[in-house]
């Protein structure tokens, strides 16, 4: 069972004085919806999930469910380095009714390779939705290598990988290998058109917050076979897409939606607000792209 193919946000959670900005998070939620998104995914890495609050969580997830209103999939992020408390948010935004679950490999304790297994078969059991789980050591100081993605591949209601590692060996050898397991999707937005190339159905993005209709543009023209149209959207993005990432994300992401007049860009310690030098990185590449 296939979530989603194609562009997918890993949704900002915009902040205000007293806490999440729900106004603000409507604009977003509309703005990602109406550029021709494939799905969203809230709560993950890019919507700071790890300093929200047990109640902020659910509020999120139950205004974004609401909110999108079944126009496109929702996918909530429910990781934890504590499997139980996995199981125990699988449930919740099920009953809420989400379409789906991300779950991340469990950071900090660093599991064996059959840990990590283990850990996924037993957070599939605990729900009944589909399960996009999630490779990002870069996060998490932790590797799911690809003979484990083959075997996660083979578990019951998860469907999809988002991969995050960065070694092209491992994508395209995940990619070769468990094609007809699951869907894999890009986790890196500068390596979409890549992954893709080689069997990726998609990506779960950073940039697609702030250029929705472009990076589902992309998808759209690379899943069918338009080569050349979807090079020419990946060459127009790669700088915007690099200065996402020069500073820990989702600084300068937020700091690129506040300039859409799309939430402020105030982001929870231990983040701290985006440089000056790099602001104005992050402002000459969207200037570039007329998007200000």
């Amino acid at each position: 069972m296939s979530i989603f193919k194609g562009s997918c946000p890993a949704m900002i959670t915009p902040f205000d004085e007293k806490g999440v900005d729900f106004v603000a998070l409507k604009k977003i939620i509309e703005h990602l919806v109406k550029g021709g998104s494939s799905a969203i995914v809230a709560l993950g890495t890019t919507g700071e999930a790890s300093t929200l609050t047990s109640e902020e969580k659910k509020a999120v997830a139950k205004f974004t469910i609401e909110t999108v209103n079944k126009r496109i999939p929702v996918i909530i992020g429910a990781g934890s380095n504590n499997t139980t408390e996995v199981c125990t948010l699988c449930k919740t935004y099920e009953k809420m009714d989400a379409d789906g679950l991300m779950v991340v490999t469990p950071y900090y304790n660093k599991a064996t390779q059959n840990g990590i297994v283990q850990f996924f078969e037993t957070v599939a059991a605990s729900t009944a939705l589909p399960i996009v789980a999630y490779n990002v050591p870069g996060r998490t100081a932790l590797n799911m290598t690809a003979k484990t993605a083959e075997r996660v591949s083979k578990i019951k209601n998860i469907v999809a990988l988002k991969e995050a590692s960065g070694n092209i060996d491992q994508i395209l050898e995940i990619c070769k290998n468990t094609k007809n397991n699951w869907d894999v999707l890009s986790g890196d937005d500068n390596l979409t058109l890549t992954k893709i190339l080689h069997g990726a159905q998609g990506v779960i993005s950073v940039i697609a917050n702030v250029v929705p209709d472009r990076m589902a543009k992309l998808c759209e023209s690379a899943l069918a076979g338009k080569y050349n149209e979807a090079l020419q959207v990946h060459e127009e993005l790669f700088d915007l897409t690099n200065s996402m990432f020069c500073e820990t994300n989702p600084i300068p992401v937020k700091y690129a939606m506040s300039l859409l007049g799309l939430g402020n860009d105030t982001v929870r310690s231990p983040l701290t607000p985006i440089e000056k030098s790099n602001g104005e990185l992050v402002k000459n590449e969207m200037k570039k792209l007329r998007l200000i």
